[in-house]
C-alpha cells in the first residue's frame, strides 16, 4: 500500500475590484448608426488640455472609418490621458 501526499489547499485569492466605465460609440451624423468598419488611418498628436467636462488629456487621436449603414466616411476624435 502506497502512501500518497495529502492535497495542499491553496488559500483563495481576493478578487480584484473592477471599475466600470461607459464608452459611447461614435454615431454616424447621416444615418445615426453606430455600426462601422474598423479604424484605418490613425493620426496621433501630443496635445494637452481639458475636455468640456473638465477631464484632462495629453493625447489626441483621429481615427478614420466608414459607416456600414450608409457608407459615410467618418473621422472619430479621441482625447486620451496617458501617464
Amino acid at each position: 500500500m502506497s502512501k500518497s501526499k495529502p492535497k495542499q489547499i491553496t488559500p483563495a485569492k481576493p478578487r480584484a475590484v473592477c471599475a466600470q466605465v461607459e464608452e459611447v460609440p461614435a454615431m454616424c451624423p447621416t444615418c445615426q448608426s453606430t455600426d462601422r468598419t474598423g479604424y484605418e488611418g490613425i493620426i496621433e498628436r501630443q496635445i494637452s488640455g481639458t475636455k468640456r467636462d473638465g477631464t484632462p488629456f495629453n493625447l489626441v487621436r483621429w481615427l478614420s472609418c466608414t459607416c456600414k449603414g450608409c457608407g459615410q466616411r467618418l473621422r472619430v476624435r479621441r482625447f486620451e490621458n496617458r501617464p
